[in-house]
């Protein structure tokens, strides 16, 4: 099973790409599917995955980082479809090809396409800030590495499961991008208002301002940032 990277406390990153292209928000646009099947295509890298050796990784002689600037493009596009994108992300949820490598917040470590599909499609899902109460720093919070992660909505409907993932997906293809966010979000508060003890008044807080915005509008929020663990 791919392991799943809460957003709910870690940190921002700007991927280890010469293009930059994690700097700006892509801007959302209508694709075929075939189109978007070959973006997906394009995240598996031809490259050697590099040998996770401490905190650094040992590239192989001869990788190409052109080569990584492609994955990265790809990676870009997809985000920027929204909505559009998700089937055939899910479509790829177990593929364990390698696709790229970055810091995931104590070293560098590698990412495959699996992986890569499966939390392009939870930063649309799930659109709050990557930090725990939100964009505002507190001297309180608690410490996100024994902090309780937020109820996983992804993993309680087994996204990572093609299968099961498609059988989500067909129950809700006619829904919209922020309904299927205020799905989520409405999932993981009710959760989280279970276990009291686990999640604090200023978390749940900071979660219903974001789905009180979403229900406020007319349009889905951005996608979150792409998650590293630190």
């Amino acid at each position: 099973m791919m392991p799943y990277v809460a957003i709910t406390w870690i940190g921002l990153l700007v991927p280890a790409s010469p293009n930059g292209l994690a700097d700006e928000k892509p801007a959302r646009k209508s694709a075929t599917a075939k189109e978007i099947r070959a973006l997906v295509k394009q995240l598996a890298s031809p490259n050697k995955a590099p040998k996770i050796d401490g905190p650094e990784a040992k590239y192989p002689q001869g990788y190409d980082n052109a080569a990584q600037e492609r994955v990265f493009d790809a990676r870009h596009r997809l985000e920027g479809l929204g909505l559009k994108a998700i089937p055939y992300l899910l479509e790829k949820g177990n593929d364990h090809r390698y696709s790229f490598t970055q810091d995931d917040g104590p070293g560098d470590g590698n990412w495959f396409v699996g992986e890569t599909c499966l939390i392009l499609v939870q930063c649309q899902l799930q659109p709050y800030s990557v930090k725990l109460f939100g964009d505002r720093a507190l001297d309180s919070a608690p410490d996100p590495r024994t902090h309780p992660l937020r109820p996983s909505y992804m993993k309680h409907y087994k996204l990572d499961n093609p299968k099961a993932a498609m059988k989500w997906w067909q129950q809700r293809k006619d829904k919209s991008l922020r309904e299927l966010q205020i799905e989520a979000l409405e999932w993981v508060i009710g959760r989280e208002e279970k276990a009291p003890k686990k999640y604090s008044v200023m978390e749940r807080r900071f979660l219903r301002s974001t789905l009180n915005k979403l229900r406020a509008g007319n349009t889905p929020l951005n996608p979150a940032d792409w998650p590293v663990s630190r």
